[in-house]
């Protein structure tokens, strides 16, 4: 028994040591250092826009809601087409043909027909035509799934230059600390970068009503608003002086 405590103490001790961050434990260790964090912001306009349409068909038997349903398919693929989409960046997703039911009082259930549905994943890098293309969808039959997400493709790109600001930040407020001490940062000792988990996606304004609205009152393409896509960067920096 004895021996278990002790090395429960022993991991109790590696656990406590290792919720200390880097340049805190380095701070206490060396000496002649200054622990700054430092959090930048980037931002940029989205350059690619997704949104999902789909295709929906009720009919008495299953074959013939498979088939109606694969026609209007083809219309909504050549409508997308004609209206300046890659074929590449139109990817049919979910598919699937199934009963229809009812159920009455009695608990009996009876069949009322089949219904089949294929929806599609639409990217398109013209983010300011992207009313254009959902107008075109509807009119072609199909129906628009969810708002559209508007992000930046070269993520990595974006991610830098909120780092760099990060560590500019970091550096300034160390120079500034130093300057109040009355010392001069030497050099740096130790540096740890925060993870980032963030999408990089921006969602626009509500699509499906928009986008049936327009085609309904004969008026001309609907405009998806969207923001910015900003992402945040954190550093942690141990200077020296």
């Amino acid at each position: 028994m004895k021996r278990l405590g002790q090395i429960g103490m022993v991991l109790g001790i590696v656990v406590a040591m290792s919720s200390i961050s880097m340049p805190a434990m380095a701070a206490e260790m060396v000496e002649h250092t200054i622990a700054v964090t430092g959090n930048g912001t980037a931002s940029a306009m989205p350059d690619h826009a997704k949104m999902n349409v789909y295709v929906q068909t009720n009919a008495d038997k299953a074959q013939q809601a498979q088939t109606e349903n694969t026609q209007k398919a083809a219309a909504l693929k050549d409508a997308l087409l004609a209206a300046g989409v890659a074929e590449e960046d139109i990817v049919s997703g979910t598919y699937w043909v199934s009963p229809n039911y009812i159920y009455k009082d009695t608990g009996e259930q009876v069949l009322t027909g089949y219904e089949a549905y294929q929806r599609f994943q639409v990217t398109t890098d013209e983010v300011d035509h992207v009313g254009e293309l959902l107008q075109a969808a509807v009119k072609a039959g199909a129906y628009v799934d969810g708002s559209v997400s508007f992000y930046v493709e070269d993520t990595n790109a974006l991610y830098h230059q909120a780092l760099t600001a990060a560590v500019q930040n970091a550096r300034v407020t160390a120079n500034q600390t130093a300057q109040a001490l009355g010392v001069t940062v030497s050099g740096i000792h130790s540096v740890v970068v925060e993870p980032s988990y963030q999408s990089y996606t921006v969602y626009g304004n509500s699509a499906m009503a928009t986008a049936e609205e327009s085609v309904a009152d004969g008026a001309a393409a609907p405009e998806i608003s969207y923001d910015d896509v900003e992402v945040d960067a954190s550093v942690q920096i141990l200077f020296q002086y």
